[in-house]
């Protein structure tokens, strides 16, 4: 079959004879021998690298849950196995260096697609390494607060104080400062109320106190509430209250609200 190709494409006999003896010659059979058995070789090393990376990730990573450390030791062995796979093909290709450059090209090309999925992925290692927070934690990121409601590969939810729920990516995680208002003794919530400048600190003070004294069986420890001054042409107040049943701060946040808010109908009130 060979012979009769090398004919069809236009070689005479002596020159198909030449052609087919260099092909089998000792000196290639022993260099394609050679070749197959680096690659055996290369592709019986990665695969027991593989095989035995679950053992290594369970020690360096023992902080980290298990279901993740099983998805992420699937996906160190199939790219180790990957490797191998490519480093085979390299070593059984004819022309090694434009595989190679090839081989480059194809990474890069699949580094920039999914470069967003890397780093999402690895911010999520991040965060279940620290673990900054756990289901039910009050946290704030950013502007946002809320209680933690879910946490997936992706990234977690929280569900505000007015059952709003917001969806925040690992990579945002890692990038905002996050607040865990959850201590042993309670969550702590900090609310913010703002008057017209025409009200008087020491009025507005005494009668936020009365309202926190109205409440105060209801909390934890002994609320706090501190003057910030003039911000944006309003007088801002702060208060920080804890509690224990978080389910309790949205009815004491109303009363809080609204109190102030009968007393002086231009103020503005949130969390």
């Amino acid at each position: 079959m060979i012979i009769t190709t090398l004919l069809f494409l236009g070689g005479n006999e002596s020159s198909v004879s030449s052609i087919l003896s260099e092909i089998f010659s000792p000196l290639a059979l022993l260099n394609l021998l050679y070749k197959v058995l680096s690659a055996s070789v290369i592709l019986l090393v990665f695969y027991l690298v593989g095989r035995y990376l679950g053992v290594f990730i369970d020690r360096f990573l023992a902080r980290i849950e298990e279901d993740l450390r099983k998805r992420f030791s699937d996906i160190g062995r199939y790219v180790i196995y990957s490797i191998g796979v490519l480093i085979a093909i390299a070593i059984l290709s004819p022309e090694p260096f434009t595989f190679s450059i090839l081989l480059l090209l194809i990474g890069l090309g699949v580094i920039v697609t999914l470069s967003d999925v890397l780093r999402n992925w690895g911010s999520e290692l991040y965060i279940r390494a620290v673990r900054p927070f756990k289901l039910g934690d009050w946290i704030e990121i950013g502007d946002k607060s809320g209680r933690v409601i879910k946490i997936d590969n992706l990234g977690i939810v929280i569900e505000t104080i007015d059952r709003v729920r917001i969806h925040v990516p690992n990579v945002v995680l890692t990038r905002e400062v996050i607040t865990n208002r959850t201590t042993p003794y309670g969550v702590v919530f900090k609310i913010v109320a703002e008057f017209p400048t025409e009200v008087e600190e020491i009025s507005a003070s005494k009668y936020i106190t009365e309202v926190l004294d109205e409440i105060r069986p209801e909390l934890v420890d002994d609320p706090k509430l501190v003057y910030r001054g003039i911000i944006g042409g309003r007088s801002v107040f702060e208060i920080t209250i804890a509690v224990i049943n978080v389910r309790k701060i949205e009815r004491l946040f109303e009363h809080i609200s609204r109190k102030i808010r009968e007393q002086w109908p231009n103020a503005r009130v949130h969390m």
